[in-house]
């Protein structure tokens, strides 16, 4: 079954993406500017540890440089770079530079030097062709590992201090951004969950509008544009309790005014059969008395289902056993009419908590369209359906059509010729069932039977 997805969570998962897809984009960014910086920074450090090597190396005259162990002045000053920049400096033929950056990328040109990344260590070395030459200077990066055996004490002590301030320093940029992403995280939460806390006064209001109370509104002072919806929603609500009012002063007194002529009729023609006792057996007068019932049958059923809509009618809830009323009413019906059968299925005793008075009504209507479609057989079943109460009741008449079925439960609604006027009723019946099931926060459902006639479903919780 799909299980439908938070908007409260979607909204906040996905500012926390967006804000998370910028800061990586930053990451990424300064990352690239770094490296750049890494390496401008790395080629002005080589150029003040090479100067004093190369200004050593011109003065040298042409006949001395193609022979590096007489360089004795050289390999002093290399030495004393090394300790003062930490760089593995050193001057190789150019069959041993190839050698040596087997494992180097190249990166970049800057001035009269070649820089170069290592591929494993991203350690970088810088390469400066000597003048007048087939050497190379060459100044790299030395690996941070304080175990080296090359490394100096002072080197190694350099190197741990810096490897000391370097996690220190990691450790505090780590804490400081998973503090941040904790702060932005929370205030997000809080600010999307202000807005789930405002978006659910519409919906509590709503639901109690669903009720049938109008008269609930929503607090308006709302951030914007929540305000204009609040008062939106308080407009529709006053207008709709407006129009309700006047639908229930109509129905009431629509139904009051057809009562009392209604009454004057029938007290008329009784005064009639007593002076003219002939009339009574008069086929018009059957049928006037026959008119009248039907009028004063249909304002009952207009008068019930107005109150039940407009929630004149107060439930009275009680506990009783749902099964033993519906086999009660089916045991009424069998007796108006003996010439049809029907067979109940039901479960045990089930307690249910509601208006019985309400409910009886509802099954009665039920098992009166029945017995009045049905050919011969009809069918009931009373069964609990999970947290439900599921009562079903079918009959083999002709039914009625899937379009039929989807305004069934309107008022006064006529569906197919076999369940029309002509067989009785004004179709108010389903209505009136309808209105009691949702008072009971159930639901009706229709379908064809399997004997073809037409199967009603009401569905009520048990809990």
């Amino acid at each position: 079954m799909f299980k439908k997805k938070s908007l409260f969570w979607q909204l906040y998962f996905s500012v926390l993406g967006a804000i998370a897809s910028i800061a990586l984009l930053f990451i990424v960014i300064w990352a690239y500017l770094n490296q750049q910086s890494d390496t401008d920074d790395f080629y002005r450090d080589t150029q003040y540890a090479a100067a004093p090597i190369l200004a050593a190396w011109n003065k040298q005259p042409v006949s001395s440089k193609t022979n590096l162990s007489q360089q004795d002045s050289l390999k002093k000053i290399i030495r004393q770079q090394i300790n003062d920049y930490s760089f593995r400096i050193e001057i190789i033929g150019s069959s041993e530079l190839e050698t040596r950056l087997e494992h180097f990328k190249f990166l970049n040109t800057i001035g009269q030097s070649r820089i170069y990344q290592h591929s494993e260590d991203d350690t970088l070395a810088s390469v400066q062709r000597l003048n007048n030459s087939q050497f190379w200077l060459v100044i790299a990066d030395l690996d941070v590992d304080p175990e080296a055996e090359e490394l100096t004490p002072i080197l190694r002590a350099q190197f741990e201090q810096e490897i000391r301030e370097d996690e220190l320093s990691a450790f505090t940029v780590n804490i400081v951004a998973l503090s941040l992403c904790a702060i932005i995280a929370i205030v997000l939460f809080l600010q999307i969950n202000g807005i789930k806390k405002h978006l659910s006064k519409l919906v509590v209001a709503s639901e109690q509008w669903a009720k049938g109370n109008l008269s609930a509104r929503v607090d308006d002072a709302l951030p914007i544009p929540l305000d204009n919806l609040a008062n939106s929603y308080n407009s529709m609500a006053k207008e709709l309790e407006r129009s309700i009012a006047e639908q229930k002063v109509m129905a009431h007194a629509i139904s009051h005014e057809l009562r009392t002529p209604l009454s004057k009729i029938q007290l008329a023609m009784s005064l009639l059969e007593r002076k003219f006792n002939f009339l009574t057996e008069e086929e018009l007068h059957h049928d006037l008395l026959k008119y009248v019932d039907e009028l004063e049958n249909l304002v009952s059923k207009t008068l019930t289902l107005a109150k039940l809509n407009h929630s004149v009618v107060n439930k009275k809830l009680e506990s009783f056993d749902i099964n033993q009323l519906v086999a009660d009413r089916i045991n009424e019906q069998k007796r108006l009419h003996p010439t049809k059968s029907i067979q109940l299925t039901s479960t045990k005793p089930v307690q249910f908590e509601g208006d019985q008075f309400l409910l009886q009504m509802a099954i009665d209507n039920l098992l009166k369209n029945a017995f009045k479609y049905a050919n011969k057989k009809i069918n009931a079943s009373a069964n609990i359906d999970g947290n439900d109460i599921k009562i079903t009741i079918e009959d083999d008449g002709k039914g009625i059509s899937p379009e039929s079925q989807e305004i069934i439960l309107m008022p006064f609604s006529r569906v197919d010729e076999s369940r029309g006027r002509d067989s009785g009723g004004f179709g108010l019946g389903l209505a009136i069932v309808d209105s009691i099931v949702r008072q009971h926060s159930g639901q009706i459902d229709f379908s064809n039977s399997s004997s073809g006639g037409l199967s009603v479903s009401i569905t009520l919780p048990l809990i």
